[in-house]
């Protein structure tokens, strides 16, 4: 189960000058927009858009003469030094709240008066995965803490540092996502006091392990 803790700067063991590199990045100007991922409801995350149509015609197939001569031109720009390769497409980027390293942070920035809704909500969804008898949710929760700084952030906004250790490989952090999964009948509800509840945004962090310990033998 997640849990939330209140500590200083200096306060989270194992994770020195966190609250640094916290005001480092609002002070930078990549900071302070809250990525698409933090705030897609758990309904419009698994909308289908049927607006879109596709036409027969786009997938019928090709006169022969014309795919000859396609497939000529393409063999003639990849035997050119230096021609650009074809993009494949079909390769799909990890959702936004997936994390590439051992351990990770999100940073979330609350506003002054919305920290009791904030911690509402993750002790509901921290409960919820927990209890899950989604093998992969227990995993999730078991890795995943929460600590609420002491020190004020800017404009009086509190700050929860998420510390995710061990990630859990594959697996999508995305709030929202995880609402709609856990709790589909409390989701929306419970998405909305999440989303107002933020102030300057969020952004999420990579960790790689050091060692710092003695050197293992030769």
């Amino acid at each position: 189960m997640m849990r939330i803790l209140a500590v200083g700067c200096s306060g989270i063991r194992g994770l020195p000058a966190v609250c640094a590199v916290a005001a480092a990045m609002v002070a930078g100007s990549g900071f302070g927009a809250p990525p698409a991922h933090a705030f897609q409801s758990p309904q419009q995350a698994g909308d289908i858009d049927a607006t879109q149509t596709t036409d027969p015609a786009d997938g019928a197939q090709a006169p022969a003469e014309t795919g000859a001569a396609q497939a000529t031109d393409t063999e003639q720009q990849a035997a050119e030094p230096g021609a650009e390769q074809p993009i494949d497409e079909s390769a799909e980027e990890p959702p936004a709240g997936t994390f590439g390293a051992p351990a990770g942070l999100i940073l979330s920035y609350i506003k002054s008066d919305s920290g009791a809704d904030f911690e509402r909500v993750m002790s509901r969804l921290g409960e919820a995965l927990a209890s899950s008898e989604d093998e992969q949710h227990r995993e999730l929760a078991s890795g995943w803490r929460i600590f609420r700084a002491r020190e004020p952030g800017p404009d009086g906004e509190v700050l929860y540092v998420w510390l995710i250790d061990p990630v859990l490989a594959g697996a999508d952090y995305a709030v929202p996502e995880l609402l709609g999964a856990a709790l589909p009948d409390e989701s929306q509800a419970l998405f909305d006091a999440f989303s107002e509840a933020f102030g300057s945004g969020q952004a999420l962090i990579n960790l790689e392990p050091v060692n710092i310990g003695p050197a293992p033998p030769e």
